[in-house]
């Protein structure tokens, strides 16, 4: 398995420059709120990044833009470092190695409080070699659109949508988790996603957009460039968590509070506004939580909720390879392919892995589209009467 980390030391100076050195936040061992700054080479910042894996840390580069990050045993452990990098530096904007401070206490009550409510991100932990290796061979093994369908047919998952049903050498790529859950522009890859979907054959595709991503005010140019550039934002919920514990008020409310987001971002893009037509029809749901009261809630708004039958389980496996041959052995005629979005310092191993995709649809002549052009195709080139009898049902 390959690490998240992809810089090396050749890319931090040039040659005859002074190495200017990276800090690093850890979780100290044995505690859950005292964070330990260390100052380091880049190189050895980087070998700590990629060897500690059981540590809870952040690196930041001389920028302060973070390179690693990396949670043990909470999904809220980076939180905490983050939390304490404000504390600590955040009026100085970047970390000074000459500050004398190496330790810094927070309140892990309030740092949670600030993850349930969105204003600070959660992190999932780090997934051993073994586990993510397991994961792979069982993914090779049971995932597959036949065993997606029969799964799909449960009582309170039969109307959510995991493929469409056609005939011609088409898919629909989506992106979860868009744009970014760091408020800062420098850890996002937005930018170089949509570059590569132009490259290969101005591919289309639907971002599945959380609304305490996309409210932070840095990604909203990347964000309006995709809609410019005739690609599709769907809901995925107020932030990356399910809805669990919510009541079907509550689920209704996220659902309007993350479509008036996106609809702002289309507005701001100036796209075409037809009041006949529901302006955000997708909804995913985070962490593939979905029950029937939440699907009585959308199909109130005209909405529908969509899964994939094609999957890298890319937020454990770690491999570009191994994410991209899962990836592309699934996808057939109609397929919904979901791959969660890169960060800088985190997910960075999909980034590699949509290329590789878009690089192998390419060379079958498939063509990759939106959610909304996938359905619109399907409905004009079903594959069966089966599958015409299903589309008459979707919307």
């Amino acid at each position: 398995m390959s690490s998240s980390l992809t810089l090396s030391s050749s890319d931090l100076t040039k040659e005859g420059e002074e190495e200017s050195p990276w800090l690093v936040g850890t979780i100290v061992e044995g505690t859950n709120d005292s964070i330990e700054w260390n100052w380091l080479p880049p190189q050895n910042a980087l070998y700590f990044a990629q060897s500690a894996t059981t540590t809870a840390h952040i690196v930041w580069n001389s920028e302060g833009v973070m390179e690693h990050v990396c949670s043990a045993s909470s999904n809220t452990d980076t939180a905490a470092i983050m939390k304490a990098y404000q504390q600590e530096f955040g009026a100085m904007q970047k970390s000074d190695s000459s500050m004398s401070s190496t330790m810094t206490v927070i309140d892990r009550t309030q740092v949670n409080e600030e993850v349930e409510q969105g204003m600070l991100p959660a992190v999932a932990p780090y997934a051993s070699q073994t586990t993510q290796y397991a994961l792979v061979k069982i993914m090779e093994m049971i995932f597959y659109r036949q065993s997606v369908s029969f799964f799909a047919a449960a009582p309170l998952r039969m109307t959510s949508i995991y493929h469409f049903d056609t005939d011609e050498n088409v898919v629909a790529l989506t992106f979860d988790d868009a744009p970014c859950r760091f408020p800062t522009r420098a850890n996002s890859c937005m930018t170089q996603v949509l570059d590569l979907l132009h490259k290969y054959g101005n591919a289309k595709a639907t971002f599945m957009i959380v609304d305490s991503f996309a409210r932070q005010k840095e990604h909203e140019p990347d964000l309006i460039r995709a809609l410019q550039e005739g690609h599709e934002f769907a809901n995925h919920g107020l932030k990356d968590e399910s809805f669990k514990n919510c009541t079907p008020q509550e689920f209704s409310h996220a659902v309007d509070k993350c479509n008036a987001t996106i609809k702002e971002l289309q507005s701001k893009a100036n796209l075409p506004n037809d009041s006949k037509e529901v302006a955000v029809p997708y909804f995913r749901a985070p962490h593939a939580y979905y029950t029937k009261e939440m699907e009585i809630v959308l199909q109130s708004k005209g909405m529908r909720n969509v899964m994939c039958d094609s999957y890298g389980s890319c937020p454990i496996v770690q491999d570009s390879n191994a994410i991209a041959d899962l990836l592309l052995r699934q996808a057939k005629a109609g397929s919904i392919l979901l791959i969660h979005m890169p960060e800088r310092g985190f997910r960075g191993w999909t980034l590699p892995a949509i290329e590789m995709v878009l690089q192998g649809l390419q060379k079958r002549g498939t063509k990759v589209v939106t959610l909304s052009q996938l359905q619109e195709i399907s409905k004009k080139n079903p594959a069966t009467m089966l599958g015409q009898f299903n589309q008459m049902k979707l919307f």
